[in-house]
């Protein structure tokens, strides 16, 4: 499907308010991009003919005039991909851009000849230091391809134990920035109840170079699961008409449903990218899935303890818009099983994916207790609107207007 050029810009100027909005949210003034790639000002060098390549598949996907290029060629290169692949008889037209958001979240507006994707920056600061906390915590090979199946399985003594000190607050800092949307509160929070300058907590070069591969794998997932939801013949709801109640469970269950047909189509998608244009080894590509999941998850945890909230049974619903992670993860899981390929690469996958999840437990034993003394301080009142969901039925009495008391 091929969107004419009003209906184009109609989109794109969409995207830009858009944007405005949340830059005024942070304060903050957007700043005005060429909008193809100047090889001048390329940190590498590139021929004119790799450059004009690279400005042709920027091309293919608008975008606004806040987004640099550089910034949006990552996400294009995901998007010509993956449209190339899809298995769907209709390809969507996509408009894409950023927010300037720290939530690790993402949008998409749909329409019958056009959508927009929006992709939150807050995703790739979150995944990236929650990433390289966990991988503080794993001997592996690099690459990790290299390494044997007991190389991949670890328990948690086999983790490095004299890592928590580093791998803990660097998890802590993730969680601060992605429940508050703040990275200078996320700092002064570090520093005024912990005594550790939030800044110390960095990543180095070499870290960054071997986390690279699951994070271009997440990634990878994160647009494909957006750019699912653009199918022409697929439609969410963003807002509520006459609000009864049976509407609002049959909302619940079509979006359930929207979630599910995306990450299914985003999972085949991704895989495919990992495995051919990103050239990411099976180990790779399904540890970058399923830690989306794993560390969403997580992050529902750090959010609730900020927020004093019981813990949740992750297999009941607690969103209007989204069915629980667990039961998502697990049919993106049987979905890797069965496009996989060989047997041994789901093995290896999910060996390596189980020991990050060892790492993950490991460093919530040593979050948890500061992430509840923050609560106790009124941390709470400064949690990012985007993350004070309440229970399904919180959710849904908001939709239609109920109350306990008569």
């Amino acid at each position: 499907m091929t969107a004419s050029k009003s209906a184009i810009l109609r989109a794109v100027r969409w995207l830009e308010e858009y944007q405005e909005q949340e830059y005024a949210r942070r304060g903050e003034t957007p700043t005005i991009h060429e909008e193809m790639l100047d090889p001048n000002l390329l940190q590498n060098d590139f021929d004119q003919d790799t450059v004009n390549r690279y400005n042709e598949i920027l091309r293919l996907f608008p975008g606004s005039k806040y987004d640099s290029a550089i910034s949006r060629f990552d996400l294009c290169k995901i998007l010509h991909h993956i449209r190339d692949k899809d298995p769907r008889p209709a390809k969507p037209s996509i408009v894409v851009g950023t927010s300037p958001s720290l939530v690790p979240n993402a949008c998409i507006a749909l329409r019958r000849d056009v959508s927009v994707i929006v992709h939150n920056t807050g995703f790739s600061v979150f995944f990236t230091f929650a990433t390289a906390a966990l991988a503080r915590l794993i001997e592996l090979p690099n690459p990790i391809s290299s390494a044997t199946l007991d190389q991949l399985s670890k328990k948690r003594s086999d983790l490095k134990q004299d890592m928590i000190g580093a791998a803990a607050p660097l998890m802590l800092k993730a969680m601060l920035i992605a429940a508050t949307g703040s990275l200078s509160f996320a700092d002064s929070i570090m520093g005024q109840y912990f005594k550790i300058p939030g800044e110390k907590f960095s990543i180095s070069l070499e870290e960054l170079a071997a986390i690279s591969p699951i994070l271009d794998s997440t990634n990878a997932f994160i647009i494909s699961h957006e750019y699912a939801h653009a199918n022409p013949g697929q439609w969410e709801f963003h807002t509520f008409g006459p609000e009864e109640l049976q509407f609002a469970l049959r909302l619940l269950g079509e979006n359930a449903t929207s979630e599910f047909d995306a990450d299914l189509t985003g999972a085949q998608l991704a895989l495919h990218y990992n495995a051919h244009a990103g050239r990411h080894g099976p180990e790779y590509s399904c540890l970058g899935i399923l830690l989306f999941f794993d560390l969403m998850r997580l992050q529902r945890r750090a959010i609730d303890a900020i927020g004093g909230v019981q813990a949740r049974n992750e297999e009941e619903a607690d969103s209007i818009t989204h069915p629980p992670l667990l039961n998502r993860r697990t049919r993106v899981a049987d979905t890797i099983k069965r496009l996989h390929g060989l047997p041994a690469y789901t093995e290896r996958g999910f060996a390596i994916t189980e020991t990050f999840c060892v790492a993950m437990e490991f460093i919530w034993e040593n979050t948890r207790p500061f992430l509840e003394h923050l609560h106790k301080s009124g941390l709470a009142q400064h949690l990012a609107p985007e993350c004070r969901v309440g229970w399904l039925t919180d959710d849904l009495k908001r939709l239609i207007d109920l109350d306990d008391n008569p």
